[in-house]
């Protein structure tokens, strides 16, 4: 029986466990046979065997274990967001027999899995401050007239995966008892559900001269389990947002104060990676002379268009450039990474002018970086392919862009299917796929998505048998099954997660589909194969069908 912070977790999600915190599981083993085992070894799919002690520092006993004895193995790991599940399994050795030629016979080995979960409880809450509808984030960026009635709302979002309780937002300038989230209290109890939001409000009258106030939110996570089944307090988090105003609306000596007037458009609605993208901003409304700082930022990448957010995280680049009442080219900003970018342009207020901008995400300011089209090649993987010549792989570095090297996908593993394979990028020629010689390596197709990427399939190639039918990369891809994880390891150490969504066929004799090689839409990895193996009378035998399993992200 396999737990987890001692938690008998069949069933997902099992436990709530801290992100980045320890989790601790448990296997005990019992000979439930009427004879003793020896070599008894116990194995997770996840958890590597030398992270596993059976009392010793090691995974296996010797033995003899006798018929009704136990004994408990553990093993540890770092939590990770979101659900998780692995397996233990335990192998054992009977006792030899004798046959009924008077030979002896080997013992039989025999086995046992038990699945085991956990969920990856990582809250985290947001805060967006308002001034009179506005989201103000620099001095000046809001004139309002001294002694008028000031607005402030704060709009609350659950951005974790897990319920918050004792929501509570405050402001540094403005009394507890004035913030009003519904039914006249600053606190909402919860609990408050992943995505959710909602909205407070706070009035004062306004004064003479720059204003600054911050909202700031605080609240409760969900009780978690420790390592030794033991309740952990509920994780406190919290946000904050600054907004600003100006008390002025006339600058002395001066007639009103100018309001100008801000619209863009990305330089190209569409690009390949590594364009250089600038935005055409055309102003009106602008008084000599302007003092303000005039700024394009760009950010992303995003699965969408609808996605951006542009939140600081966000920056790709940004770039300060002259206003004048008219269009001007800014300078440019590199988008490596295929996604969809947006641009936000922003005039800061001076004495003469109020601030001017833009939402974000507008469909004008908005470019898509993707890989070019590749259509639907053949993928041959039944037998060893042609190596890629260097000739070739420049060349594809050349049209497609090279990524950073420390994104570059080094292995793929899919412990469900005890494939461990080394990645080797591969191209198309002549219509087909590449596919490493080495049948013991998987191919990343290079002109598909990067793993990682937010867009595309990232599809990768591995042969199911050598010419002499012993198994290659993907020998056991029949076996993939919805749920199941497979992970990719990049250069730099990172590792990319993916959960089995589904597995089919296709007939070889035809195409396959064109979805399949995606340069857009949702990120997805797309692991193929060859499956049905036919085997003539003569012993010449061939593979009828590809197998193809894809997987979405984790988290």
């Amino acid at each position: 029986m396999k737990s987890t912070q001692t938690r008998d977790a069949d069933e997902g999600p099992g436990p709530r466990v801290r992100v980045g915190g320890p989790v601790a599981w448990t296997y005990v083993v019992t000979n439930t046979g009427d004879t003793p085992l020896s070599d008894v070894t116990v194995t997770d799919d996840v958890v590597a065997a030398s992270a596993i002690d059976c009392g010793g520092g090691s995974n296996v006993v010797a033995g003899p274990l006798q018929p009704g004895e136990s004994f408990t193995c553990t093993a540890t790991g770092t939590a990770i967001a979101g659900p998780y599940e692995n397996t233990g399994k335990v192998t054992g050795t009977g006792p030899g027999t004798v046959g009924v030629d008077g030979q002896q016979v080997p013992g039989a080995e025999v086995e046992d899995t038990n699945l085991s979960h956990y969920f990856g409880a990582e809250p985290r809450v947001g805060i967006v401050k308002s001034t009179n509808g506005r989201h103000v984030t620099e001095p000046a960026g809001l004139r309002v007239a001294p002694g008028s009635t000031v607005t402030w709302t704060y709009v609350v979002t659950n951005t974790g995966n897990t319920p918050l309780t004792a929501v509570t937002v405050t402001d540094d300038k403005v009394a507890a008892a004035e913030i009003d989230c519904g039914q006249g209290a600053n606190v909402v109890d919860g609990p408050l559900a992943p995505g959710e939001s909602f909205t407070c409000t706070a009035t004062g009258v306004a004064g003479d001269g720059p204003y600054e106030n911050t909202g700031t939110v605080a609240a409760l996570g969900p009780e978690t389990v420790a390592p030794d089944g033991s309740a952990e307090d509920g994780q406190g988090v919290g946000d904050e947002d600054r907004s600003y105003y100006l008390g002025q609306l006339k600058e002395p000596g001066q007639g009103e104060v100018a309001r100008p007037r801000v619209t863009t458009r990305s330089s190209v609605a569409k690009a390949g990676p590594g364009a250089l993208l600038r935005d055409e901003v055309t102003v009106s409304g602008l008084q000599t002379p302007y003092r303000g700082r005039a700024t394009a930022a760009l950010y992303g990448p995003y699965p969408s268009a609808r996605a951006a957010t542009c939140r600081s995280a966000d920056l790709v680049g940004e770039v300060s450039f002259a206003p004048v009442n008219g269009t001007v080219t800014t300078p440019g900003v590199r988008a490596s990474r295929p996604g969809y970018y947006t641009w936000v342009v922003r005039l800061t207020g001076d004495a003469r002018h109020a601030a001017a901008t833009h939402p974000c995400g507008l469909a004008a300011e908005t470019t898509l970086i993707r890989k070019p089209a590749y259509g639907s090649p053949t993928v041959d993987t039944g037998f060893s392919g042609a190596a890629v010549s260097r000739a070739i792989a420049e060349a594809l570095v050349g049209v497609l862009g090279r990524g950073p090297a420390a994104d570059r996908p080094r292995r793929l593993r899919y412990p469900a299917i005890g494939a461990s394979p080394q990645l080797q990028r591969v191209g198309i020629r002549d219509h087909a796929v590449e596919v490493p010689a080495d049948v013991r390596k998987a191919g990343w197709l290079g002109a598909s998505a990067d793993p990682g990427d937010v867009i595309g399939h990232s599809v990768v190639v591995g042969h199911v048998s050598d010419r002499k039918d012993r198994p290659g990369a993907f020998s056991r891809l029949s076996r993939a099954r919805k749920g199941q994880v497979v992970t990719v390891g990049q250069a730099d150490g990172g590792v990319l997660r993916y959960r089995v969504v589904s597995s089919r066929t296709y007939l070889r004799s035809r195409p396959l589909p064109a979805s399949l090689f995606a340069t857009t839409g949702p990120h997805r990895l797309v692991l193929i194969s060859c499956s049905h193996k036919v085997t003539r009378s003569n012993g010449r035998w061939h593979y009828t069908r590809n197998r193809v399993v894809i997987a979405e992200p984790i988290g």
